[in-house]
């Protein structure tokens, strides 16, 4: 688990301690694949620039098959399971309902409790779905996660920010999520919920 910066009680930005993408060639390489069937992913993101998809967490095979949260072209998050495995004709690209504005804060969640899909925008429920009714959402993917860039091409950098960014190997409901979110504020080390299945954290 990595902690790039613990802040005070009282801050209330997130510019002091995040890690900053310029859209050409940064990404963060992670040493895990998180290959949690049952998974909740949040962070903090701000974009700069809309153009293209931006990956904010990868950890698709070759094969195309795991997690990918990202903004797609038309700026909104995107969560994806498995995009192969597909059981009929369904998409498995799970597109939230609303466009996020750039140069600003926002709060995002994918959630996959076994049975729904869900994704949240600063604490709402943005969209759900009925996970696997399409296809196969087994996440055995071995490939070790990036952020901020594609995991299988050279592609969908992040222009812009992120901010406490949280894998769990376990699935939020809408209390947990808005604990996450936390009215906005940043949270310091000792306010972090369900640390016993958190899997990594990144601020």
């Amino acid at each position: 688990m990595f902690i790039k910066k613990i802040i005070s009680k009282g801050e209330s930005t997130f510019n002091d301690y995040c890690c900053t993408f310029d859209g050409t060639d940064d990404y963060i390489q992670l040493n895990d694949a998180f290959d949690h069937n049952i998974h909740t992913i949040a962070c903090w993101v701000k974009i700069n620039a809309t153009s293209g998809d931006q990956i904010i967490f990868d950890n698709r095979d070759e094969n195309d098959d795991g997690i990918c949260l990202k903004i797609n072209s038309d700026e909104k998050v995107e969560y994806q399971l498995n995009d192969q495995d597909l059981i009929s004709a369904g998409d498995p690209h799970f597109v939230a309902s609303g466009v996020l504005e750039t140069g600003v804060w926002q709060h995002i969640a994918a959630v996959h409790t076994g049975s729904l899909q869900l994704i949240f925008i600063n604490g709402m429920i943005s969209s759900f779905d009925v996970a696997g009714s399409d296809h196969d959402t087994s996440v055995d993917s071995t490939s070790l996660a990036t952020i901020g860039k594609s995991r299988i091409a050279s592609s969908g950098y992040l222009n812009g920010s992120i901010a406490e960014l949280a894998i769990y190997n376990t699935s939020f409901d809408i209390p947990g999520v808005n604990k996450l979110y936390n009215n906005r504020v940043p949270m310091d080390q000792n306010e972090i919920p369900e640390v016993a299945n958190l899997q990594a954290y990144y601020k």
